[in-house]
């Protein structure tokens, strides 16, 4: 029933039993490197992923955060522009108030009776 050969095979495995079982163990190690190979290019796949999500939400917060500093700025320029013009028109009227005062000595007192001073 069992092939002449079988007794060669059985032989040779006893006396290089070592060899086989060197072979047996690089094999299993070979398939567990390839299926680890492939979960680490999963893993990289998915840290490239998360990366690139990352610096989209990075560059959305920037641009955010850039359009509300020019929108500052804006205001602030309006601001001192609005500032700016009503020191110009009070300068103006002092201007104004003191040419008048001068021309006319009873000026003064009619200013201050417009303003409800009685005594200075």
């Amino acid at each position: 029933m069992t092939s002449p050969r079988y007794g060669v095979v059985r032989k040779w495995l006893k006396k290089h039993w070592e060899w086989v079982a060197a072979g047996v163990v690089a094999l299993f190690a070979f398939t567990l490197g390839r299926k680890s190979r492939k979960v680490d290019l999963k893993i990289v796949e998915n840290k490239e992923k998360e990366i690139d999500a990352i610096q989209a939400a990075g560059e959305k917060e920037l641009a955010a955060t850039q359009a509300a500093g020019k929108k500052h700025v804006s205001e602030i320029k309006n601001i001192h522009d609005e500032a700016d013009q009503r020191l110009r028109q009070a300068e103006e009227d002092k201007r104004r108030l003191v040419e008048e005062l001068a021309n006319d000595p009873d000026a003064i007192d009619k200013k201050l009776k417009e303003l409800g001073i009685k005594e200075v």
